[in-house]
């Protein structure tokens, strides 16, 4: 999965989506798994300007994206860059093998329209460092 989000970010990109929804995983002709594919790119953006300098990492940005799996900064309405895809990529796994400890409540919060769903999340992201999902 780096090694594919990685091509993306070497075309001056961040996925801004990443999640087990926009992974798919192809089939060989013999049998067997294929690579690892992303899909969905609706929400990419460019983390370069023009002159190839960084889109500044505080300029406020309208929020897109799934707010499970993307990163704190990201919900809080800071440009994307490739360290939130990354942090992205953690949070898949982890989601895919054990689940996330805030997902129950965000759930909750999601599907009741709460209007402060995303800012609590992200307050629960920032508080679970990742050595605590290892725990």
């Amino acid at each position: 999965m780096i090694e594919r989000i990685e091509l993306l970010h070497k075309a001056g990109y961040v996925h801004n989506d990443l999640k087990n929804d926009n992974l798919i995983v192809g089939k060989l002709p013999r049998g067997g798994l294929g690579r690892l594919r992303i899909i969905d790119f609706g929400t990419a953006t460019k983390y370069q300007e023009e002159d190839g300098k960084h889109v500044a990492k505080d300029k406020e940005v309208i929020f897109k994206g799934n707010g499970l799996l993307n990163s704190w900064r990201v919900i809080r309405g800071f440009a994307p860059t490739r360290a939130d895809d990354m942090m992205s990529i953690g949070l898949v796994m982890l989601y895919l093998i054990d689940g996330l400890p805030y997902q129950d409540t965000y759930f909750q919060m999601f599907n009741n329209h709460h209007p402060l769903r995303f800012q609590a999340l992200s307050d629960a992201k920032e508080i679970f460092t990742p050595l605590m999902y290892c725990l």
